[in-house]
């Protein structure tokens, strides 16, 4: 593949693959009957396991007290949660990871290989990891089971930053593991990850050179509070009165006027109880669950709908997970006026929705 073209398979079509699933969400939902005409998700975050190897500054799992055995998805209701998603053939983007360390799961890449099966090709089946276990064996058992890319959190340039962010992990072990996964032939499709956060300030430019310089992707995202769960800091005031960053909301604002999340995305726990959001950590909104109940009672069910009916609606705030949350709170700020109409979608996103 040419150098230009891969950078666009890389950089730029998984962007507007996300944002077109959010828009397809949104343009799906009828407010007035409070249901979507999506069959299924458009999105799917698993949690096959519960427990991670690190304990990391910005995250909620660093705060929690873990008891007992570790918590894995029980093999048959992994199987009958993909058969569903298989019926319902809306998924775009699966991701058997959620509020965890997916190696952490001994069953990991077996799960990689059936996702893949389930869905086809027309599916995304990636992983998200800490990249600490993601040695070359299980890079090679990975590949060979189908996956389509590794999203790797590094979140640092320099280790001792790293080593202040990611307790518990290994700096030179986790890029030596990159590196590993850069160098072979022909290359996977790797993203890096950078959490932009008080700790690694000023580390941004430096991380964006250096992993880009290697053929990866980068994906540089913000820190939330996850639903209230944590306390953060404030962004900087200076960025928040840039002129680009309030016509980039604005823009963005006009075609998603409220938090897109519930519209097009499914977040099921190790158990089978299906949470309103990926950054609901306590969680504060159950919107079924997926041991009990079938797929389409929960996507189009009376607690999501109402959810969704909420958001449409500009009323956030009589969401649980959403009342305190900085996500939703920071970009779709309620200063912003709601359109009355959603917008149609530029041809670049109905190409990708």
């Amino acid at each position: 593949m040419p150098r230009t073209e891969r950078l666009l398979d890389q950089h730029v079509r998984p962007q507007l693959t996300r944002v077109g699933m959010a828009h397809q969400g949104i343009r799906a939902f009828d407010s007035s009957r409070r249901k979507t005409r999506l069959p299924g998700p458009l999105r799917v975050q698993v949690q096959t396991t519960n427990r991670c190897n690190a304990s990391c500054i910005m995250c909620p799992y660093s705060t929690q007290e873990k008891h007992g055995p570790v918590a894995r998805m029980d093999d048959a209701l992994y199987d009958r949660i993909l058969s569903q998603l298989k019926h319902a053939g809306t998924v775009r983007s699966f991701t058997p990871m959620l509020q965890s360390e997916p190696l952490v799961d001994p069953k990991i890449t077996e799960r990689i290989r059936k996702a893949r099966e389930a869905l086809g090709n027309q599916a995304s089946v990636h992983i998200v990891t800490n990249g600490s276990l993601l040695n070359q064996d299980k890079a090679d058992a990975f590949l060979a089971a189908g996956i389509d890319y590794f999203s790797v959190s590094i979140d640092a340039f320099r280790e001792e930053t790293y080593r202040s962010i990611r307790a518990g992990l290994n700096f030179s072990k986790v890029t030596k593991n990159v590196h590993s996964l850069l160098r072979r032939t022909p290359q996977p499709r790797v993203i890096t990850r950078f959490l932009k956060q008080p700790a690694n300030a000023g580390e941004e430019k430096d991380f964006i050179r250096y992993w880009k310089g290697r053929g990866a992707a980068v994906f540089l995202h913000s820190l939330v509070n996850r639903a209230g769960t944590m306390d953060i800091l404030p962004q900087n005031e200076a960025a928040q009165r840039s002129i680009v960053r309030q016509l980039t909301r604005r823009i963005l604002h006009s075609f998603f006027p409220f938090c897109p999340l519930p519209f097009y995305s499914l977040n099921v726990l190790w158990d089978g109880r299906t949470i309103l959001c990926c950054h609901d950590w306590k969680p504060s909104v159950l919107v079924g669950d997926l041991s009990k109940q079938s797929l389409s009672e929960i996507w189009n069910g009376e607690v999501l709908n109402n959810c969704r009916h909420l958001l449409y609606s500009g009323r956030s705030r009589e969401i649980a997970s959403c009342r305190r949350c900085s996500y939703v709170s920071g970009f779709w700020n309620p200063n912003l006026p709601y359109p009355k109409q959603i917008g149609k979608a530029p041809a670049c996103l109905k190409n990708n929705a």
